[in-house]
């Protein structure tokens, strides 16, 4: 996981000829234009061979955007070895996707990536999220069969579910203080100094992300564990927002604990579905 210009590196070399003087280090064009190359074609010729064994084949593709905000595809291929019988999981291809992702754009990326591998769309199983798009794109390419998957589809119904009024309310109350125990850093000094004189575990709170469910339940399980330490915190009479003091009832206290309880319920279906 070294970038290729460490066979130019002073150290690296000096390394390698302590090492091994005798060993000659590739130069980064060889390994970029040679080397790379064959293992690729080698690695393609193997996992071609292992396409045309099996009967069964099993695709799943997902978009994701990289931290330099480029947008990808990735398609990857599942199927039983036919002599060990295990399952066997390669990733076909991690492609670039500078057009918009209408349906029509994905269906043909799919096509596109299924006649590359030799794979028959109409006799795989390929498996999405619930986007409106990738399910009309599966529509167009014909595939024997489309499973939506079911972990988006719990977490769909779970985001549901939290942006009921009085649940959003509720969550609202606790990202607001946990957000202000964050950006203070008296306050933050303030709550580890109290969790130290209670004796509990000197925890940060977290503050969830809203487009990932089980992180909104990270953060009221962590919430529910410093709550006497951000009570004491927030009484300290050197911290001056006042306003935080009274933000959570001990209505909130009972709710946020039974909404834990919900989200346990919605975890181990979650682990149940992964296990699967």
């Amino acid at each position: 996981m070294r970038p290729l210009d460490s066979v130019n590196d002073p150290g690296f070399t000096q390394l390698i000829k302590t090492l091994e003087p005798r060993f000659d280090i590739e130069s980064r064009t060889h390994i970029t234009q040679t080397i790379i190359p064959q293992l690729y074609e080698e690695t393609r010729e193997k996992v071609m061979e292992k396409l045309k064994q099996a009967k069964p084949i099993a695709l799943t593709t997902d978009g994701w955007t990289s931290r330099a905000n480029r947008s990808f595809v990735t398609v990857t291929a599942h199927l039983i070895d036919p002599v060990t019988w295990k399952l066997d999981e390669y990733v076909l291809s991690t492609s670039e996707i500078v057009e918009s992702h209408t349906a029509q754009n994905l269906a043909e990326h799919l096509k596109g990536k299924a006649k590359e591998w030799d794979i028959q769309l109409d006799k795989a199983v390929v498996t999405t999220d619930n986007a409106s798009n990738i399910v009309l794109a599966m529509d167009r390419c014909n595939v024997l069969c489309h499973i939506r998957c079911m972990a988006h589809v719990l977490n769909l119904s779970s985001q549901k579910g939290l942006k009921v009024n009085a649940v959003s309310r509720l969550l609202g109350k606790v990202r607001s203080l946990v957000a202000f125990l964050h950006r203070s850093t008296l306050a933050a000094n303030i709550l580890r100094k109290t969790l130290h004189q209670l004796e509990l575990p000197v925890l940060r709170p977290i503050i969830d992300v809203t487009t990932r469910w089980n992180s909104t339940y990270d953060m009221i399980e962590r919430f529910l564990v410093l709550r006497p330490a951000v009570t004491a915190a927030l009484s300290h009479k050197d911290l001056k927002h006042e306003s935080y003091r009274d933000t959570i009832s001990q209505d909130d206290m009972r709710n946020l604990g039974a909404l834990k309880d919900v989200s346990i319920e919605s975890i181990d279906m979650f682990i149940f579905i992964e296990h699967k």
